[in-house]
């Protein structure tokens, strides 16, 4: 999967999950409806809740500080965390009903988009032949 094919479907994934929670206007912005979503959130006094995540590849890391910047929200880290720790302070219904999914589906496309890369790097720089089982990365 070349990067243009996993960036329209990033963007589709948006519009989807978008369009299901403010509408006609989330096929139009999804970005914006889903920063609009937010800020109505905040402002009504919904509860917050405060998560650790704990991402140990630095790719999939830095897309998490990505999209969480995407929504104007600051992730950070408290004293002391390692670096794979995040932390993420939202309200609860935009983590559980429209964050999180979002970022699952996003990571799964980013992952097989890098997978894809990868054996087909190696299949090339190997010149044909079966790949070994240590070639193989734990999927």
């Amino acid at each position: 999967m070349d990067q243009a094919t996993v960036l329209r479907r990033l963007r589709e994934e948006e519009e989807r999950i978008a369009t299901g929670w403010v509408g006609r206007k989330g096929q139009e912005d999804p970005a914006g409806a889903l920063r609009e979503l937010l800020a109505k959130q905040l402002a009504s006094g919904v509860p917050r809740v405060e998560v650790r995540v704990r991402q140990e590849d630095p790719y999939l890391r830095a897309f998490f500080m990505t999209l969480s910047h995407r929504y104007g929200l600051q992730p950070f880290r408290k004293p002391r965390q390692k670096r794979e720790n995040l932390m993420l302070e939202v309200p609860e219904p935009f983590l559980q009903d429209v964050f999180w999914p979002l970022y699952e589906a996003c990571t799964a496309l980013i992952q097989g988009g890098l997978s894809a890369w990868y054996y087909g790097l190696v299949d090339e720089f190997r010149d044909g032949g079966q790949p070994s089982a240590e070639e193989r990365v734990d999927d």
